[in-house]
């Protein structure tokens, strides 16, 4: 009679894989956002090109940003300003 033992070694590494590719997203949006600023800061002809890229070219998406940004400027909260961006989105698709 053969018998196996595991002492935990999948659990480990679902958590491990887990927490890398969480890891990985958060590192490209923080970078992302560091060229974001970066460039808005030094190219400013860049960023109205950049901003095409990062937001389609559908009006009511760069409106909404805008004001988020404008929102995150006079102090309010990210998550605040977040929510405000994602009910804007919503209630323009709404009215489409």
């Amino acid at each position: 009679m053969a018998y196996r033992i595991d002492y935990g070694s999948g659990i480990r590494n679902q958590r491990t894989k887990r927490g890398g590719v969480l890891r990985l997203q958060t590192m490209t949006a923080a970078c992302l956002l560091i060229f974001t600023l970066v460039v808005s800061r030094i190219w400013p002809e860049g960023t109205q090109q950049l901003r095409q890229y990062l937001l389609p070219g559908e009006q009511p998406v760069q409106t909404a940003f805008l004001e988020m940004t404008e929102q995150l400027r006079s102090g309010v909260s990210v998550e605040d300003a977040l929510t405000a961006f994602c009910i804007h989105i919503i209630e323009d698709a709404r009215t489409d």
